[in-house]
């Protein structure tokens, strides 16, 4: 049993090697990678992506800093090159419900030095 699962998964893997619309060990290498925007000294965009390989993907901000001195060097864009990281939306949604959480939290403390309550006693 065990070994028939080994087999289609190997099967599988190879498969997805030549197929790429197959998941496979390859859907862990083109991950989206950071948002970025790369603009030369004027203000104009910069696609550094378009220096690439096509299957290559950029996996943090220093790649593509190393990407955009690559392409200075080369003579693809004027230098300076200007490289910022952009804020992802859902990131920036998500910390806003968690200031919220704590601004909601903060409002129903008591203030301090108010008087706490002694605990009820039991009745006898």
């Amino acid at each position: 049993m065990f070994r028939a699962l080994l087999w289609l998964d190997v099967a599988w893997c190879a498969a997805s090697l030549a197929l790429p619309a197959l998941p496979g060990w390859k859907m862990f290498a083109s991950g989206a990678g950071p948002a970025f925007s790369v603009s030369d000294a004027a203000g104009r965009a910069v696609d550094v992506r378009a220096w690439l390989p096509r299957h290559a993907a950029l996996q943090d901000l220093g790649a593509v800093v190393a990407v955009a001195r690559w392409g200075c060097r080369r003579g693809l864009a004027e230098a300076p090159l200007v490289v910022e990281p952009k804020a992802d939306e859902r990131v920036a949604a998500a910390l806003e419900q968690i200031a919220d959480a704590h601004r909601a939290r903060a409002d129903s403390r008591p203030e301090p030095g108010a008087a706490a309550r002694p605990p009820p006693s039991p009745a006898r």
